[in-house]
């Protein structure tokens, strides 16, 4: 067990967001680990790991070893867990426009500077405005950007990412997925993701394959993820009065780690990556919390200040592009669900949509899902750590 610790803690914390803050969780599940059922293989090519939730490791180590890639001994390793950072609402700025752009600019141009290890680094790029800004702030710093983008033959995605490697002068690469593809993969999806949650497996599985092929160049890769919460990116908070909208923005930022970012760190995980996911850089954050609300949605649109800022470094038709649901993007649309409405009958439907805690599943789709989850990860009568994604 002490190999396990020195492994953990070597390396860099990870860090997490929950209801109660940030926390990092670099050692924080080495109790699970005290059973001397668990044995410890030194040939492995890497540490298993999770950043997430404390059980569900032990729930989902699926052989009979744990594979680390040092072994030493430490005696200082401690267990415990400590709030790093707690979202809050914050008075606004009163700076012009211009300023705050500028200084919007600065923050995430030093937060994807500082990550930067090594002169070829990977990035998804789904051709969404936070993709395509974390792949134009990164490419003046390195040799090579491998940028990466999964979906469906046709899908908008691919026509928008093409667009802004070109822009960007990155080394592309489009994965084209089938129906076929997504039906096969759902297994290796779902069982690191730990989700049978409809919307956040559909999300998964693009990101799953370009996972897949970014690990072929890089170890590392850049994700956009966060900016649609900071920066009221979502059709749906056009709607809500202005004065409800900062302590909204607050509250999905601080939901979305065990949905959103549970799939881009299940999703690299799986493969061996490491996100960087900029927009949350703590520098970054506490200026977007900042921002009056009226800069983030100005005239109907969505994300204005962080368009403002990057309307250098991005071709125009992508700059002014508006949001696409994840999923939606890639050309997954209702595929999935499709498949499930005939090969589930509604006798079936109607016996086991209800789950052991209570929850009521939300469709066919989310069973076909849940059946996947259940062979795989057993039937948890208590999924109060699972994360349930808002349908908006």
């Amino acid at each position: 067990m002490d190999a396990m610790k020195r492994a953990l803690q070597s390396s860099q914390p990870e860090i997490m967001n929950t209801d109660q803050g940030v926390q990092f969780t670099s050692a924080a599940f080495i109790g699970l680990l005290e059973d001397k059922n668990i044995r410890i293989s030194m040939d492995g090519r890497g540490r298993a790991f999770d950043n997430i939730f404390i059980e569900r490791l032990w729930r989902t180590v699926k052989y009979d070893e744990v594979y680390i890639h040092q072994y030493t001994t430490v005696s200082d390793a401690r267990r415990h867990l400590e709030r790093y950072f707690v979202l809050t609402e914050q008075a606004p700025l009163t700076e012009a426009p211009d300023r705050i752009a500028a200084e919007l600019r600065l923050r995430l141009e030093k937060a994807v500077q500082k990550r930067i290890s090594s002169d070829e680094i990977g990035c998804y790029l789904s051709g969404g405005l936070d993709s395509s800004v974390m792949a134009a702030l990164a490419r003046p710093h390195v040799k090579r950007l491998w940028t990466v983008a999964a979906g469906v033959a046709g899908a908008p995605d691919l026509a928008y990412a093409r667009e802004v490697a070109d822009f960007i002068k990155s080394d592309h690469t489009e994965v084209i997925v089938t129906f076929e593809d997504m039906l096969r993969v759902l297994p290796d999806v779902i069982w690191p993701l730990e989700s049978f949650d409809a919307l956040l497996v559909r999300s998964s599985i693009m990101q799953y394959f370009a996972s897949q092929q970014i690990r072929q160049y890089s170890t590392e890769a850049f994700s956009g993820e966060g900016g649609d919460k900071l920066f009221a990116g979502y059709a749906y908070l056009k709607d809500l009065p202005r004065e409800r909208l900062d302590a909204e923005l607050i509250d999905i930022t601080n939901r979305f780690h065990n949905t959103a970012l549970q799939r881009v760190d299940r999703c690299l995980t799986a493969y061996g990556l490491r996100a960087h996911v900029c927009f949350l850089d703590m520098d970054a954050v506490e200026l977007a919390i900042q921002i009056p609300i009226d800069l983030k949605l100005r005239g109907g649109v969505e994300k204005w200040i962080l368009r403002e800022a990057v309307s250098d470094i991005l071709p125009e038709r992508v700059l002014r592009r508006t949001k696409a649901k994840f999923w939606e993007g890639a050309g997954v649309q209702d595929l999935l669900a499709n498949h499930a409405e005939p090969a589930i009958s509604d006798s079936d439907f109607a016996r086991e949509r209800t789950l052991p805690n209570g929850w009521v599943l939300g469709g066919k789709e989310e069973l076909m899902y849940y059946r996947i989850y259940r062979e795989q990860l057993g039937p948890f009568a208590n999924l109060d750590w699972m994360g349930r994604t808002p349908v908006s």
